[in-house]
């Protein structure tokens, strides 16, 4: 299979999967880390191993990154670095404005992406934060007692 190819099966596998129940989600990743139910490569295999050391009952959770690409990064690296200079045009100070705005964005997507992921009581059904009094209910409800 061509790397193009590869691609695009990817992108459409990540595409369904994005659409997947948490609960389905976590049983696909599950599925597709399970020995029996993949060829076992000297990649997978070390992985595998290196998953089991940290600990053997952990539970696996795929979680979507968003990052600049790699152009942007360094683009933007550049730009801070003549900023801290003061070297830059007012045409560099609004890119780089628009780069940081980018990169806080895609921060605040990731961690709320990993407190979804980790957190999920912290959430009702429709994907909103419950608010602090539904949590100490929850909390004193799932309490255990003496």
């Amino acid at each position: 299979m061509q790397r193009a190819q590869i691609d695009q099966t990817y992108q459409t596998a990540w595409t369904i999967a994005k659409q997947l129940p948490p609960e389905q989600r976590a049983i696909l990743a599950r599925r597709l880390l399970d020995e029996k139910a993949r060829p076992v490569t000297k990649n997978n295999q070390e992985a595998r191993r290196s998953l089991k050391a940290v600990s053997p009952k952990i539970d696996v959770v795929l979680v979507a990154l968003q990052q600049l690409s790699s152009v942007e990064q360094a683009r933007m690296d550049e730009l801070m670095l003549r900023n801290s200079d003061g070297d830059l045009s007012v045409r560099e100070r609004t890119e780089l404005s628009g780069l940081v705005e980018r990169y806080e964005q895609m921060l605040l997507a990731n961690s709320s992406a990993l407190l979804r992921a980790t957190q999920p009581q912290l959430f009702n059904s429709k994907g909103a934060i419950v608010s602090a009094r539904a949590m100490a209910r929850i909390k004193k409800e799932t309490r255990p007692t003496k």
